[in-house]
C-alpha cells in the first residue's frame, strides 16, 4: 500500500486522503473549502503580537530591570522552538513552565499557589517530556524503512492516540494557568476596580 502511495506525485497526494470520512459525510476533494488565506493572515497577526511582546520583555529586562530569571531562559527556548515547529511536545514544555515560573515571582507569599505552581512544573515537565520522547520514537523510521513508509504504516496511525492522553494533560495546565492568577489577585487587598484590571491583564494569556 505505502509503495502504491509514494508513486503518486505531489498533486495526487494533495488529494488522497489520510482518514476516512465520519459516517454520513462524503469527500470533497473537487471544490473543498480553501481556508489557507484566512488561516494565513490569523496566523501572521499572531505571530507579529507574539514577536512583540516578546523583543518588549527582553528589552525590558535588559535596559530596565537588568536583570534576568529562569523563565526568561525558558521562554527565549520556547519562542525560536515555536518558530520551527519541529516538534511540538518540547515547545509547549518550556512555554507552560514559564508562567508557572512567573506565578512564583510574582505570587510567592501565598504558599497555597507556590504548591501549585511546582505541581504545574512537576506535570509538565514529566508529561510534555515523555510525549517529547515518545513523539521522536514514533516519527523515527526503522532500518531499511523510508520516512514516508513510516509515516503510512499502521503503527505510525496507532502513534496518533498519543494526542488524546496529550489534549488532556494540556488542557488541565491550561486551565491552571488561566485560573490560578485570577483566584490570587482576588484574595488581594485591591479595590474591585484594580482586580479586575489585573485580571484581564492575565486573561490575554487565553490569546
Amino acid at each position: 500500500m505505502s509503495l502504491g502511495i509514494e508513486s503518486l506525485t505531489s498533486q495526487e497526494l494533495a488529494k488522497y486522503p489520510i482518514l476516512r470520512p465520519p459516517s454520513g459525510v462524503l469527500p470533497n476533494f473537487g471544490d473543498a473549502p480553501d481556508r489557507n488565506a484566512s488561516v494565513t493572515v490569523l496566523g501572521s497577526i499572531l505571530f507579529a503580537a507574539m514577536a512583540i511582546f516578546f523583543i518588549n520583555r527582553l528589552y525590558t529586562k535588559h535596559f530596565l530591570v537588568k536583570r534576568y530569571s529562569w523563565d526568561d531562559l525558558t521562554v527565549s527556548v520556547a519562542v525560536p522552538a515555536y518558530i520551527l515547529s519541529v516538534v511540538s511536545p518540547p515547545t509547549m514544555l518550556f512555554l507552560k513552565i514559564t508562567f508557572f515560573i512567573m506565578y512564583l515571582q510574582i505570587f510567592g507569599p501565598l504558599r497555597w499557589l507556590r504548591l501549585c505552581a511546582y505541581a504545574g512544573i512537576i506535570l509538565t515537565i514529566i508529561s510534555y517530556g515523555v510525549m517529547t520522547v515518545l513523539s521522536f520514537i514514533f516519527a523515527s523510521a526503522r532500518r531499511g524503512q523510508t520516512l514516508f513508509q513510516k509515516q503510512t504504516s499502521a503503527k505510525a496511525q496507532d502513534a496518533k492516540l498519543l494526542s488524546i492522553p496529550q489534549s488532556v494533560i494540556g488542557l488541565v495546565v491550561d486551565l491552571a494557568i488561566l485560573l490560578l492568577p485570577i483566584v490570587a489577585v482576588l484574595q488581594l487587598q485591591l479595590p474591585r476596580r484594580k482586580q479586575v484590571g489585573v485580571i484581564l491583564v492575565f486573561m490575554t494569556g487565553i490569546l
